[in-house]
């Protein structure tokens, strides 16, 4: 068994001016991706903790896409680091009006160039 420490972004509307950082802790075996530890998350320890609930888990939807580390990727193909810091994505035109999208968002304008890099197996790892 492992310890793995996540960073989640949250937003409460009704209760939170802005955006802040949780902490949570999850004792893993092996590995899992960022999207099974999101959901382990929400299962055992934060059941508050919303998010998209992707269906295909091999990175053809794209609902479960999320700043990882900074960078947007599909949690589904991600695998799950220590010390990783997950936040939203924001629909296109959503940036400064305080709209936030969960942890995912179908409607992102993603062009053809950001599909392949989520999506191309030399540029990420694999669970």
């Amino acid at each position: 068994m492992t310890t793995l420490r996540l960073t989640i972004e949250r937003l409460t509307p009704s209760e939170d001016e802005a955006p802040h950082d949780e902490k949570f802790e999850l004792e893993i075996d092996g590995t899992i991706s960022v999207l099974q530890a999101i959901r382990r998350v929400h299962r055992g320890v934060d059941g508050t903790l919303a998010f998209r609930n992707c269906d295909c888990r091999r990175g053809v939807c794209g609902l479960c896409s999320m700043m990882i580390d900074g960078k947007r990727r599909l949690a589904c193909m991600c695998v799950a680091e220590d010390g990783m810091r997950i936040a939203p994505t924001q629909p296109a035109g959503a940036q400064g009006s305080g709209v936030r999208a969960g942890l995912s968002a179908l409607f992102l304008a993603f062009s053809l160039s950001d599909w392949d890099e989520l999506r191309h197996p030399a540029r990420r790892k694999h669970v």
